[in-house]
């Protein structure tokens, strides 16, 4: 079967429903050189996937398909950095798999800074969105400062001098309740303050190390959001009888 690019749309779908697409898709849809009668996907507003057909600045709806595997509620909290950076980073972290991205930021220039791109970072996560064929567009939610991190749900922090590998970590943690989100915060490029690390530590955050080597910290996001998702999908599901 060849691949079916899927377009996000915020009205419920049905089979034998033309539903217009949002005029971004349709210039997507024309850099993809998709003509009229190219097989393409839907995700509905209910999550709902169908497939369907390109006509026009629409998609002509077929039938339910299949939505792909589940994924864990991850939520990335990410060091605040400079310029186009931190669009890589939402752009990886999605398509690696986070429910949420929560900027980090130590300052008020920071954290408007940030407020203010994030409608653009919010386009960034939707088309990774889409790249990755999630059934949900990721929230970029408003920048948290140091404070405001201390007094929320703790998790698991990326520290380089860890004694445990991230996989292990998240592998022995308890499943969340309620459907929580596993909580995985990654450092800006300069690396967390050494006070600020181990005032987490001690209010119960778990270090955990990524591997042998420094990654640039956008990267670093996409990797241990991806570990994270492969290895709490496998404790959920258990070891294969």
């Amino acid at each position: 079967m060849s691949h079916r690019f899927r377009f996000f749309v915020e009205v419920p779908v049905a089979a034998g429903d033309r539903v217009p697409l949002a005029g971004t898709d349709v210039a997507h849809a024309r850099v993809l050189r998709l003509a009229d009668g190219d097989a393409i996907e839907l995700v509905a507003a209910d999550g709902g996937v169908w497939q369907a057909r390109i006509e026009g600045a629409a998609a002509v709806v077929d039938r339910a398909a299949s939505a792909g595997p589940d994924l864990p509620p991850i939520e990335l909290v990410a060091g605040a950095l400079v310029g186009g950076r931190f669009d890589e980073l939402v752009d990886g972290a999605v398509q690696a798999g986070a429910a949420r991205i929560v900027p980090l930021v130590a300052g008020r220039r920071d954290a408007e800074r940030l407020t203010a791109r994030r409608s653009r970072l919010t386009r960034i996560a939707r088309a990774a969105a889409k790249q990755a064929k999630r059934t949900s567009v990721p929230d970029v939610a408003e920048p948290v400062d140091h404070a405001q991190l201390l007094r929320g749900p703790t998790g698991i922090v990326l520290d380089a001098t860890a004694p445990v590998a991230l996989d292990r970590v998240v592998a022995d943690m308890p499943p969340a309740s309620g459907g929580a989100p596993l909580r995985l915060l990654v450092g800006p490029a300069e690396g967390l303050d050494a006070t600020l690390l181990a005032s987490l530590v001690a209010g119960g955050w778990r270090p955990a190390r990524l591997g042998p080597t420094i990654l640039r910290a956008e990267l670093a996001a996409a990797v241990a959001v991806a570990v994270a998702a492969m290895h709490a999908t496998a404790a959920s599901v258990g070891p294969e009888e």
